[in-house]
């Protein structure tokens, strides 16, 4: 009798273990599941870090480019062409370059605007300028100074050919 009542509580202290090696295994699970969804999160987050530096990097660069840019004429405006032209110029000494520069002006233009009115000169500028940006060669730099006044620069070209172009 004796030995059945040391194994039977032999087998009830034996039970106990199992059930505490089983809660022990599942508190485990949990622990593991719960690093997993942590490491989940941090990954989440880090992406939506990512996400957004990388978006706010290229919307500081749209907008530097919209505030160098003349919105019209789609060509530098007066600070794009000043920023432009001070890094060009600056290479073009270190190489020991010509450099020529040229006003566009266009004579009597107020009168296309009194006449036809300011979407018709609108109209005009936009398309003579794009015909100018066809026909410049690379190493040029065309901004706007302002109304109908426009900066013609030329880089690395001869004195010649220079005169021949304008």
């Amino acid at each position: 009798k004796h030995n059945n009542l040391a194994k039977t509580h032999q087998i009830s202290v034996l039970h106990q273990k199992n059930k505490l090696l089983e809660m022990e295994q599942l508190i485990a699970k949990q622990n593991v599941d719960n690093q997993r969804l942590l490491v989940s999160l941090l990954s989440v987050f880090l992406l939506f870090i990512l996400f957004w530096l990388w978006y706010g990097y290229k919307r500081q660069i749209q907008l530097k480019k919209l505030s160098e840019s003349d919105h019209l004429t789609q060509v530098l405006n007066r600070q794009g062409l000043e920023a432009e032209v001070s890094k060009s110029l600056a290479v073009a000494e270190e190489h020991n370059q010509t450099v020529h520069m040229a006003i566009l002006d266009f004579d009597h233009f107020k009168r296309i605007n009194d006449t036809y009115g300011h979407l018709t000169g609108d109209w005009v500028l936009t398309h003579v300028i794009q015909a100018c940006t066809d026909l410049l060669p690379g190493t040029m730099l065309l901004g706007r100074l302002g109304g109908e006044e426009f900066a013609l620069w030329l880089f690395d070209i001869s004195v010649k050919d220079a005169k021949d172009f304008f």
